[in-house]
């Protein structure tokens, strides 16, 4: 018998895509999780026009609410939007988008 060990960002990575494809959680965290599976070393997530919608099953009205709610309740940075979701806390340079951090 074989045994297959994946490394931990691989194993989280797909734990939080899962819980991004929820439709029992709500829509603000099913976005911060696509956010959480997504991510790169600098704590962005860079999204396609309407990849988050197209995704998650979701309008354009309830990615835009959803993000809103996510950078309300903390889970997102407030520089976050549609087209780069930046984690709260791990965001560590500046993405093309032109975000600022100090």
């Amino acid at each position: 018998m074989t045994t297959i060990v994946l490394s931990s960002t691989i194993t989280a990575r797909a734990v939080h895509r899962c819980q991004a494809d929820n439709v029992r959680l709500d829509q603000w965290q099913r976005v911060g999780f696509l956010a959480m599976s997504l991510t790169d070393q600098h704590g962005h997530a860079r999204m396609a026009t309407g990849q988050i919608g197209r995704e998650l099953g979701l309008s354009v009205n309830q990615v835009s609410d959803a993000i809103a709610t996510a950078r309300n309740r903390g889970l997102l940075d407030p520089a976050s939007h549609a087209r780069c979701l930046v984690l709260v806390g791990c965001a560590s340079n500046p993405c093309e988008e032109n975000h600022r951090y100090e």
